[in-house]
């Protein structure tokens, strides 16, 4: 119905570094910048738009040209390094002369993982609208606000407030506690609601919203990031080519957690707006054994 639709840019920079097996260490680093810009999420119109039509609108816009932005799944940086590092300890190897040393320190291999991703674009959205006081034509987005000097960012780190982490800060009450109530970290006084351009008292026809597709004041979701370690050891038994394999592996070391994106839903007056009502991540051991023969 409305022709070529959805067009997708990616435009990266990959760097790869590798060490081969050296001294008992190997390992891998990988980096990728990255661009993506496209017109593939949510729009505000399928059609070509008037100047007359967009709120505040002093240029007409070609089809989708509007909302042609950072997508949001638009990463910038990523980071991906991993290795195994053979411990200098045991036969062959510093304290070859002490059996202790042998015994306790020889033959353990330790390894990591470690990944970082940028946040993605906030992609703001307008709540305070329905069927009947749009366009009609696709998502609402709100306007930005001229008389807004900033910041958009409040309130520290994704997660925090006054008393550091906790869940507190996402609303959430914890056994015995009252009160809570959840920190916005985006301020809503950053848009307003685009123009009424109906002339009939009570039957409001707002024009489309100028705020951008995405990326608004350079706002981006949580980034994340994480550690995993582990510790392997083979025990010769007595038997001919067997050996018992110890393993002990920890799931995100820092015990960092991962706050969830906030609420980019506007509407005037909102409360929801830019608080955080989701997180994840804990450390996790686990253990194995097992005799290969």
């Amino acid at each position: 119905t409305w022709g070529n639709v959805g067009n997708f840019n990616y435009h990266a920079l990959e760097i790869v570094l590798n060490q081969r097996m050296h001294n008992g260490l190997t390992f891998n680093v990988n980096y990728t910048y990255s661009k993506n810009v496209g017109d593939d999420g949510t729009y505000r119109s399928g059609y070509n738009i008037p100047a007359n039509a967009i709120s505040g609108g002093t240029r007409a816009y070609k089809q989708d040209r509007i909302d042609r932005s950072w997508t949001a799944i638009s990463i910038p940086h990523i980071i991906h390094a991993y290795g195994v590092y053979q411990l200098p300890f045991g036969k062959g190897k510093i304290g070859d002369g002490s059996m202790l040393v042998r015994a306790l320190a020889g033959g353990w291999q330790f390894s990591g993982i470690y990944s970082y991703t940028s946040g993605t674009p906030i992609a703001v959205t307008w709540s305070g609208s329905t069927g009947t006081t749009l366009p009609g034509q696709g998502q609402a987005m709100p306007d930005m606000n001229k008389s807004f000097s900033g910041p958009y960012r409040v309130h520290g780190k994704f997660g925090s407030g006054p008393n550091g982490y906790n869940t507190c800060n996402l609303g959430i009450n914890k056994l015995g506690q009252t009160g809570c109530t959840k920190i916005q970290y985006l301020d809503p006084g950053g848009f307003s609601t685009p123009t009424n351009a109906s002339t009939v008292s009570g039957q409001a026809q707002y024009l489309i919203g100028n705020a951008p597709r995405s990326l608004a004041y350079n706002a981006r979701n949580p980034y994340t990031w994480d550690v995993d370690a582990g510790l392997r050891r083979s025990f010769p038994l007595h038997l001919e080519n067997a050996e018992f394999v110890f393993e002990a592996d920890c799931i995100n070391v820092w015990n960092h957690v991962t706050f969830g994106s906030p609420s980019a839903s506007w509407s005037s007056g909102s409360s929801t707006f830019g608080t955080i009502g989701s997180a994840s991540g804990n450390r996790d051991w686990q253990f194995a054994g097992h005799i290969n023969f």
